[in-house]
């Protein structure tokens, strides 16, 4: 479900760099300004991912993966304007920067002490979700338009589906940490 989910998760991300095209033509933008959505999100994505995974060291929660994945890219499908370009792609990348942190414990915690199988399995949902996101904008938004990148939160939602079980899982797990630690 975790590697599933890294799919998905990864597959939302790289849509935003097969997309840059549309963006350049639809606004008039330079190559600085493709840079700069760039440089948003992989800030968002890189400089939170950190503060994030060490806020859910100290307070983990079972919900946080399946809540950070969809609002970014509708917001993306109807910005009209460099700054809404550039909070929408922040928002993705603060998605991100939730998800992967989390994930990966849960990636750990799940292993069943096979921890290296465990991460490669993750990791492959991941760079297949990198790779298939530039094929699905080519066949669903290239053709028709950026608005179509909406219809990538279906995959988000897709992805908070799957991870609602896990999150029940993972909840039950921290109860009985909790539990433990208690006694």
């Amino acid at each position: 479900a975790l590697s599933i989910c890294h799919c998905l998760n990864d597959t939302l991300q790289s849509v935003i760099s097969a997309v840059y095209p549309l963006f350049k033509e639809d606004l008039g933008l330079s190559f600085a300004q493709i840079g700069l959505i760039t440089l948003v999100y992989q800030s968002a994505a890189s400089v939170c991912q950190p503060l994030t995974g060490l806020f859910f060291d100290k307070w983990p929660s079972a919900w946080s993966l399946p809540t950070g994945m969809s609002v970014g890219l509708l917001s993306l499908a109807f910005a009209n304007t460099l700054p809404l370009v550039l909070c929408s792609v922040a928002l993705v990348g603060i998605g991100s920067s939730v998800f992967h942190p989390e994930a990966s414990r849960l990636t750990s915690l799940a292993s069943g002490g096979k921890r290296g199988l465990a991460q490669s399995l993750f990791q492959v949902g991941g760079n297949l979700g990198g790779s298939l996101g530039p094929l699905l904008a080519a066949v669903f938004v290239a053709p028709y338009g950026r608005r179509h990148i909406a219809l990538f939160t279906i995959l988000a939602f897709t992805a908070i589906m799957v991870m609602i079980p896990v999150g029940h899982w993972y909840k039950s797990f921290l109860l009985r940490l909790r539990k433990a630690e208690g006694e």
